[in-house]
């Protein structure tokens, strides 16, 4: 791998200075005790943010019902709370497929023990009402929410610590220490890139190697809000982090050495292609839920959606009194109507698909889950992609099927997702 003598004098200071571990674990409970989320401990005020904020699920795929408006958004835009990326980072997660670490910086006040399967206990406040941990997360907040709403930790996050913070014992879990840039850079994931030579011979998704790469990890403007001492800082903890500003390949001609690897440069596109034909296949018939069930599965999905809404309708109650008001939109909520249809015969991936005229997507929810269920049913298209014919949890026994195509990938459910 390939850097500078800057890149090297930075790093050196860096690791002299902060203490650097990889975990392949970060718990999303996490994500709301930052934050300071209602209800810590579930996932329910991301949900509502998710579905009914203004640039939600529910005002966006009723946009997106017209083709051009996807089309025609600006491809260097980058506004995390839009929908549309939201749903991208959220399935990048579904696939395991982040191209970049996360980052998040810890401080404490107290020297308590920081468990993070036990989560009530990092964020204990002590009696003058002073919180005894700080922890921020940035780069990384955007899919460190999508680890909340997945209820899927997130499994290549960076954990800093400025020594003169630290103290033996802080972290409980055993997480692998980076203390240099070979250990670093094994967090990126190169961008697949595109190439063509001079006498038109063309090479495709070629992955160069990181051996074969140039890592630029110092920002080479001068410093200003959330930038110090050449990179991101997080003031809170005192702490900077390791945000990788450039990642090109170090050899071959000069064309393809221009090129980037780095998934940022590429992924505010890749939002708006992905998302394309959700909304259109959405909008052909209501979703249908198959199900071998004798309960009143209509109902249950109804009281699912009509409690989320009142949690919703609390929290702005809630921020308002605070001084800090939130509005929720729930106007189009009529138009996500759903059907439900119960059969007798073992359920079949292309006998639902026919049952469903091969249009929309169809469920398949079993029984024996029907009530352990707490999710509104639209919740699950974020499962839903025009490439991916089938998502189910492992046990077989809840699915959502693209009835539009024949074939495609399967994506997994986390059964946590649903419960």
């Amino acid at each position: 791998m390939y850097t500078d003598d800057w890149n090297k004098k930075f790093l050196k200071k860096f690791f002299d200075t902060h203490y650097v571990w990889r975990t392949d674990s970060l718990p999303w409970k996490l994500f709301n005790k930052e934050n300071g989320k209602s209800s810590p401990l579930t996932n329910k005020h991301v949900r509502v943010e998710y579905m009914f904020a203004e640039c939600g699920f529910f005002n966006e795929m009723i946009k997106e019902l017209d083709k051009s408006y996807l089309e025609n958004l600006d491809l260097h835009t980058d506004f995390a709370h839009f929908h549309r990326q939201k749903r991208y980072v959220v399935q990048s997660h579904i696939e395991d497929n982040f191209h970049n670490p996360t980052h998040h910086s810890f401080k404490t006040f107290d020297k308590q023990i920081i468990d993070f399967d036990k989560v009530d206990s990092v964020f204990p406040v002590r009696p003058e009402k002073n919180v005894s941990l700080i922890v921020i997360t940035h780069p990384g907040h955007t899919r460190f929410e999508a680890s909340c709403f997945l209820k899927k930790n997130l499994s290549n996050a960076l954990v800093y610590v400025k020594k003169e913070n630290f103290y033996k014992g802080m972290f409980k879990q055993k997480m692998e220490r980076v203390t240099d840039i070979k250990d670093l850079v094994k967090s990126w994931k190169p961008l697949p890139i595109n190439f063509e030579k001079e006498n038109g011979v063309k090479f495709e998704n070629i992955i160069v190697p990181q051996e074969k790469s140039f890592f630029n990890f110092v920002f080479s403007m001068d410093e200003r809000d959330g930038l110090k001492n050449g990179t991101k800082y997080h003031q809170p903890t005192d702490c900077n982090v390791l945000k990788l500003w450039d990642y090109k390949p170090a050899v071959g001609p000069e064309e393809f050495r221009r090129k980037h690897l780095l998934h940022t440069v590429s992924y505010v596109k890749e939002s708006i292609d992905t998302g394309k034909d959700i909304a259109q296949i959405w909008g052909e018939k209501p979703i249908t839920i198959y199900t071998n069930s004798d309960k009143d599965v209509k109902k249950h999905f109804e009281n699912n959606r009509k409690k989320l809404v009142e949690y919703a309708k609390a929290i702005m109650k809630q921020q308002e009194e605070k001084g800090h008001p939130v509005q929720y939109h729930f106007d189009n909520l009529s138009r996500f109507e759903f059907d439900v249809v119960k059969i007798e015969n073992s359920p079949h991936v292309d006998l639902l698909t026919i049952l469903n005229d091969n249009d929309n997507f169809a469920m398949w929810i079993d029984d024996s889950i029907v009530e352990k269920i707490n999710r509104e049913v639209y919740e699950f298209l974020f499962f839903a992609k025009r490439d991916v014919k089938l998502s189910k949890t492992f046990d077989d026994k809840l699915w959502l099927i693209n009835c539009k195509i024949d074939e495609g990938k399967t994506w997994k459910i986390n059964k946590e997702f649903y419960l």
